[in-house]
């Protein structure tokens, strides 16, 4: 350990970034800064809570340390150090009867989650409380789940390693039909004829930006190539399931009506009409802030600017199986299915009780 704080010094006697980066490479190597473990990974961002149970783990480390329950740089050591700072995450919280630190931990960021909605709108901080109570623990995924995930699963499988993409950035047309042929799924508006390119498929479509999305595809010049999270998901439904969790919601404005729409269903635990979900987002996005321009002038988003909005998250959710859809295009309604219900609150969970990046 000396010889690391040597080495520290040394670099900041060379330059401060040279100094800091030394510091972080030798408390790394002291075998007492906490890891992420499996289902708990710790914040950029820290709240009271959190602090004092990442200050605990390191304490309970540091006695590992000194008791020989692992010697650094030995053969398994990161393996045993990741299970002694479990147990110290797990154990009895010293001031909160029935509660360990992680469960503390996971109380605050509950807290902060809905406290950040509400100070974007009371619509949204009060549909955040109502679930939160639901995400206190890890969510079990549905015993369906392998047929959850089958095109996830059967798509990156029949992808394979890598596949050209067309001057316009879309899959080759020959493999697209060849996925129309074979595809474990139907299509709720069914083509006359074969897509005659990815712009005609739009369920593709929508799969193939959301595994780009998610991490499980990448796109290298001219071709797109299958990742190790991909192979991973094409082998494992489980993995598939885990991914499905935590890019079910994309980012910016789709997200907000993403997860505001999420927080309507799972909420209300029932059927509800299309039109009715629409509202309630339109009224919360309104609350909440945001505008769009249309010529020279702001306006709160309209129906129109929701609802198309919302769409691509739909197609996504009636290809896994997420939704239970009734009535004609008049009275359109909409119901999680159990799969639905599970994958929400698995999504939501990640987002309210995840590690923080900021305030």
């Amino acid at each position: 350990m000396l010889i690391l704080f040597a080495a520290v010094h040394a670099a900041f006697d060379e330059r401060d970034s040279e100094g800091f980066e030394a510091l972080r490479k030798a408390m790394q190597r002291s075998g007492i800064v906490p890891p992420d473990v499996d289902g708990f990974e710790w914040s950029a961002v820290m709240g009271v809570a959190e602090a004092q149970a990442r200050s605990a783990v390191e304490d309970a480390l540091e006695q590992a340390l000194a008791g020989g329950a692992f010697v650094v740089g030995s053969r398994g050591w990161r393996a045993a150090q990741a299970a002694a700072a479990a147990a110290a995450l797990d154990a009895d919280h010293p001031e909160l009867p029935g509660q360990s630190w992680r469960t503390a931990v996971v109380t605050e960021r509950l807290e902060h989650w809905v406290d950040a909605g509400r100070l974007r709108s009371e619509m949204l901080g009060s549909a955040r409380a109502k679930v939160a109570n639901r995400l206190l623990h890890p969510v079990e995924p549905p015993s369906g789940l392998s047929e959850a995930v089958a095109p996830l699963t059967w798509f990156l499988a029949r992808f394979g390693d890598e596949q050209p993409l067309t001057q316009a950035g879309y899959l080759a047309p020959a493999f697209v039909r060849s996925c129309y042929a074979e595809r474990p799924w139907s299509d709720p508006l069914p083509m006359e004829r074969p897509p005659r390119s990815e712009a005609d498929d739009f369920v593709l479509h929508e799969l193939r930006v959301w595994l780009q999305r998610a991490g499980a595809l990448r796109k290298r010049k001219d071709r797109l190539l299958r990742t190790s999270a991909g192979a991973a998901m094409a082998a494992d439904p489980a993995a598939a399931w885990d991914r499905l969790g935590r890019h079910l919601v994309p980012s910016g404005w789709d997200g907000f009506v993403t997860e505001t729409a999420m927080l309507m269903l799972v909420g209300l635990g029932g059927e509800v009409l299309h039109e009715d979900v629409v509202d309630f987002v339109v009224s919360a996005a309104a609350a909440a802030g945001w505008a769009t321009t249309v010529g020279r002038e702001r306006q709160a988003p309209q129906t129109h600017d929701v609802a198309w909005s919302l769409g691509g998250s739909l197609r996504l959710w009636r290809l896994f199986g997420l939704t239970v859809e009734a009535g004609d295009w008049r009275e359109r309604r909409l119901a999680l299915s159990d799969t639905g219900t599970a994958a929400v609150l698995t999504s939501l969970r990640h987002a309210a009780a995840g590690p923080r990046d900021s305030l």
